[in-house]
């Protein structure tokens, strides 16, 4: 077997771009493009029947070496999906996920909405809300604090002025309750809110998000 080495001064560049946006079908398109090729040669018949001519190019490559975290991005584990139904002649809608989950969204009364369901913008803070308590909830745990019950109240103020009208302050007020340390409470709120959210990660870069606690004891 004989192995030529061709290169081509593409191939830097192409690699480069892959690496960087991480555009699997951009590096199979541009892969017939790049002289960065293996040619295998194998004997044919006795009769000298023409030689098996292999090309390798650059796509049947090691995976780690075009590494990326969107590459080939068809793990089902890193998708969400969610689905929402008219369910009126208005603005009514039901949300579900795969799991076969369902909520009520509506719009305003100013367009159509009868009150019968969460509007978007309190779906938001209702997200914001769900997430950091479910993060102070498991920090609480590996504390190894006892709480009992775990309320938040949200206060969101939108800029009416602006179009669309994105929250600009957000203000979560949690009231624990049980035999918690109070240092304990502030760390794994300060945790959650400030650090692993993932909702809240996404907000504060339109909104300003504060937080304060109350701790209520057992006999409260």
């Amino acid at each position: 077997m004989r192995i030529c080495f061709f290169f081509s001064v593409k191939i830097k560049f192409i690699i480069s771009l892959c690496k960087i946006y991480g555009q699997k079908s951009f590096l199979n398109r541009e892969c017939s493009k790049i002289s960065f090729c293996f040619y295998n040669f194998k004997k044919g018949t006795k009769q000298g029947a023409g030689r098996e001519k292999q090309r390798l190019c650059v796509g049947g490559m090691k995976k780690s070496a075009f590494h990326h975290p969107t590459f080939g991005a068809t793990n089902k584990k890193n998708i969400m999906k969610i689905t929402l139904q008219r369910v009126n002649d208005a603005v009514r809608f039901e949300g579900s996920n795969s799991a076969g989950n369902k909520v009520i969204v509506e719009g305003s009364p100013e367009i159509g909405g009868e009150g019968q369901g969460m509007r978007p913008m309190e779906l938001l803070l209702t997200s914001l809300a769900s997430c950091s308590s479910m993060d102070t909830v498991s920090i609480l745990k590996k504390m190894r604090q006892p709480l009992e019950d775990l309320r938040i109240e949200v206060e969101g103020h939108r800029d009416t002025q602006q179009v669309p009208a994105v929250f600009t302050k957000i203000h979560l007020h949690f009231i624990l309750k049980g035999d918690l340390r109070p240092e304990k409470v502030e760390e794994a709120i300060r945790l959650s809110v400030k650090k692993y959210c993932s909702v809240g990660r996404m907000l504060e870069k339109t909104a300003e998000i504060t937080y304060d606690w109350e701790l209520m004891m057992n006999d409260e």
